[in-house]
């Protein structure tokens, strides 16, 4: 977009289809735009199979802050309809308040999205049909709305699910799975 109100939008950790802390981004974006507290360590790590891939990172960008680490790994089969994730927050020491993490996805303008299971689970349904099972542990799970600006400047309504759960000791986990439904093994 060439409205700088939305380039400086789309640069937040919230905008990401990626975990926050405290309503904060993981670097801290200046007026100017420029990276003031930025990510000092990434430690990526790639094992693939023809069965599987998994892919495994975590930053520091929360460290100057509260002194906590996010890892997440990525678990993905080869025939890509199993999706698992693992959100890990490590403190170097004691958490002395609360904090509050937010899990976002961001879900595309033309899939159909609801809660089911009394918010413990959520439906994707794509047009052709084709339908995917959002599920979770470590938290609870809310549908909210969200812009989509990915096709040309104008941002479109959309919605995103949003994970919610606290670190209350010096770590904290959320696991998230999004499944293929109707398949059989």
């Amino acid at each position: 977009p060439h409205d700088p109100m939305w380039r400086d939008a789309l640069r937040a950790t919230a905008a990401h289809n990626t975990l926050s802390i405290d309503h904060r981004n993981a670097c801290e974006i200046r007026e100017d735009g420029s990276l003031a507290r930025r990510v000092r360590m990434v430690d990526p790590v790639r094992e693939e199979t023809k069965e599987n891939c998994l892919l495994e990172s975590s930053h520091d960008g929360y460290a100057q802050l509260n002194g906590i680490t996010h890892r997440r790994r990525l678990f993905l089969t080869g025939q890509g309809h199993d999706l698992r994730g693992e959100d890990t927050l490590g403190a170097s020491g004691d958490v002395t308040k609360p904090h509050e993490i937010a899990v976002r996805f961001h879900i595309h303008p033309r899939v159909n999205v609801s809660l089911i299971q009394d918010g413990e689970a959520a439906l994707l349904r794509l047009r052709s049909g084709v339908g995917w099972r959002f599920s979770f542990s470590g938290g609870s799970l809310a549908l909210e709305d969200s812009i989509y600006l990915g096709e040309g400047a104008e941002p479109r309504k959309t919605k995103q699910l949003v994970i919610y759960g606290d670190m209350v000791q010096h770590s904290a986990q959320i696991k998230w799975a999004l499944q293929r439904e109707g398949l059989k093994d």
